[in-house]
């Protein structure tokens, strides 16, 4: 099977797609920041939004490779 990184799939009541920068503030405040909404995630609440910022940057670099998904 041919790997083609993270694709956008939509519907007509939702749309996945690629993070960018621009969700960070929206991330951070959502749900990156609250330990409740980590339960299952691998990684610990961000305790400031340049922490979502970073990880968000990190992520958009390594769509460049095929056998990224996130």
């Amino acid at each position: 099977m041919k790997a083609i990184g993270t694709q956008i799939l939509q519907t007509n009541r939702l749309i996945l797609r690629r993070f960018v920068e621009s969700d960070a503030e929206a991330m951070f405040q959502n749900w990156a920041s609250s330990a409740e909404n980590l339960t299952y995630v691998t990684w610990n609440p961000h305790p400031d939004v340049e922490v979502t910022r970073n990880s968000i940057r990190n992520w958009v670099a390594s769509y460049a490779n095929p056998n990224y998904l996130k």
